[in-house]
């Protein structure tokens, strides 16, 4: 979900997707929602491992993941099971990945493990949003891009009578 900043995109994902995808009685949806901060890999492992008491499981998931681009797939595997679930991952911010994070190895597992676990046959979906000042950021990614050219929504800047229902709205 691609806009300018302040057009909404966290909003539409927040109050509009993430409460239909809990409304769908045919699929049980698994939310993980969290931003990269400056570092992408401990967030997500924090956000997998949030109901784990152990904080092991939360760093063995992120040595995991910075070794092995299969371990968000293989993880997400293990935390939904059957045929009718799925796990969504909301990677809110996710320019954080280029103005807070500083390590360019870090950079590309994160992006990585984003993308085996979203192209692979498993139970991940992955929605990001993404300020469009930093579109051409993701261009250093080869499977980013190519996902994006696919995959993306723009969101405009609200206006007028939009903006009062954007506001109202998740609020009833």
């Amino acid at each position: 979900v691609v806009g300018a900043s302040g057009s909404g995109k966290s909003s539409v994902v927040r109050a509009g997707l993430i409460p239909a995808l809990r409304r769908d009685e045919q699929i049980r949806w698994r939310i993980y929602t969290f931003s990269p901060t400056s570092q992408p890999l401990e967030a997500l492992a924090a956000e997998l491992t949030r109901d784990s008491e152990s904080v092991t499981a939360t760093t063995t998931l992120i040595d995991d993941l910075n070794l092995e681009p299969r371990s968000l797939h293989l993880f997400a595997r293990r935390l939904v099971a059957g045929p009718a679930a799925r796990l969504l991952l909301v990677v809110d911010q996710f320019e954080e990945l280029f103005t807070a994070c500083k390590t360019p190895a870090l950079r590309q597992a994160f992006v990585n493990n984003l993308l085996t676990a979203a192209q692979s046959d498993g139970p991940v979906t992955v929605v990001l949003t993404l300020r469009a000042d930093f579109y051409t950021h993701c261009a250093q990614f080869a499977g980013l891009r190519a996902a994006l050219e696919t995959g993306q929504k723009f969101i405009d800047r609200l206006q007028g009578a939009e903006l009062r229902q954007a506001i109202e709205a998740p609020a009833r």
